[in-house]
């Protein structure tokens, strides 16, 4: 049985989409939590966030727009 790492808060995978979310860490502390989008329309794209809610919360707003894009 695999373990999640302590630093993947998300993981989905959409067709040939995953949407990913960390905490990262870095120098200046401006950005605890990224969401990143690999594959799909969306590939590359990402969004920064300072807490692990807002992080949760972005998550499931691109799992919803790669999803209704991917059923699209």
């Amino acid at each position: 049985m695999s373990k999640t790492p302590t630093w993947r808060i998300a993981l989905t995978t959409i067709g040939d989409a995953e949407v990913s979310t960390v905490q990262i860490a870095n120098d200046d502390d401006r950005h605890g939590f990224e969401t990143m989008i690999f594959g799909g329309k969306h590939d590359q794209e990402q969004e920064h966030y300072t807490t692990k809610v807002a992080a949760e919360a972005g998550h499931k707003r691109w799992v919803a727009v790669v999803r209704t894009e991917a059923t699209s």
